[in-house]
């Protein structure tokens, strides 16, 4: 795979498909741009799908300074992608930690999209104290024991609730199991530390996201318990905002209900977009 040298760090990333339309998918949390292959071979015969590894995790470089883990890093690194690829506007699908980038990057450059996804974000908004513990907690087991002894913990972990999934498609727990254990031990670490366990409540935000004018679709499983409450205030909040709640489903919703997540995406990129998101691209 290519990558980019941007905003001081190397990007690992995967440009496919045709269309006029550009889709850019940001990952969870160490799962690596490998998560959204599921969506890249439904949208890349309609669409340019653009998905790559953010700093720190699977092939995308990892720099040894926690200070350059702070979210606005990544959300620098996703402008200096799109520019690197000339590519002036976007639709952002971010799942987790993919979704918080994109939701900082559309209050940033909203010009610079077409519309906006987010899935199953804003962990830790509603007790950011006991976040912050349980994300230390999961970068000290790194440190102390390794990424697989914290890929095994992960996964089975109440926070992702993927029990059924797994129970389902074995073969899937194996498979995020090695992209996990594979990635640098310092970038999740640090990812963790500065970004995930230290960014701000979601509800901090209301007044900048009301005034957020970006066709949005809001994705979340209905046993996604730490998301829940966060979605429904980011669907009530953006103006142009809609939610889609997918039953039986955890914190995975675009492996775990692979079929209703790519109808929902389909549909928005269809309809929501094509009408109310194009317009002449602008830099933001």
């Amino acid at each position: 795979m290519p990558s980019a040298r941007v905003n001081g760090v190397n990007l690992n990333y995967e440009l496919e498909g045709t269309g006029e339309q550009v889709v850019v998918f940001l990952h969870g949390f160490s799962m690596g741009l490998g998560m959204w292959d599921r969506q890249a071979s439904s949208l890349s015969g309609s669409h340019r799908v653009l998905r790559y590894d953010l700093r720190g995790q699977g092939k995308s470089e990892a720099p040894s300074d926690s200070i350059k883990y702070v979210q606005s890093e990544s959300v620098t690194d996703l402008l200096g992608l799109l520019d690197h690829l000339g590519i002036d506007r976007a639709v952002l699908v971010g799942l987790s930690n993919g979704g918080n980038v994109s939701v900082h990057f559309a209050l940033n450059y909203p010009k610079r999209l077409a519309g906006l996804v987010i899935c199953d974000t804003g962990a830790g908004s509603d007790d950011p104290d006991a976040w912050r513990q349980q994300t230390g907690d999961w970068a000290s087991l790194i440190e102390n024991k390794g990424t697989n002894a914290f890929a095994v913990q992960y996964l089975h972990s109440s926070v992702l609730d993927l029990k059924p999934f797994f129970e389902r498609e074995p073969d899937m727990y194996e498979r995020m199991r090695t992209t996990i254990a594979a990635s640098s031990p310092v970038g999740l670490a640090n990812t963790l530390r500065a970004t995930v366990g230290s960014r701000v409540s979601l509800y901090s935000l209301e007044e900048r996201l009301k005034s957020l004018r970006v066709p949005t679709l809001i994705i979340v499983g209905d046993r996604d318990h730490l998301c829940i409450n966060p979605s429904k205030f980011l669907a009530t909040t953006i103006p142009s905002a809609k939610q889609v709640t997918l039953e039986n489903c955890g914190h995975m919703t675009n492996l775990e209900r692979t079929n209703h997540f790519n109808a929902a995406l389909l549909e928005f990129l269809g309809r929501d977009v094509v009408i109310r998101g194009f317009a002449e691209p602008s830099k933001g």
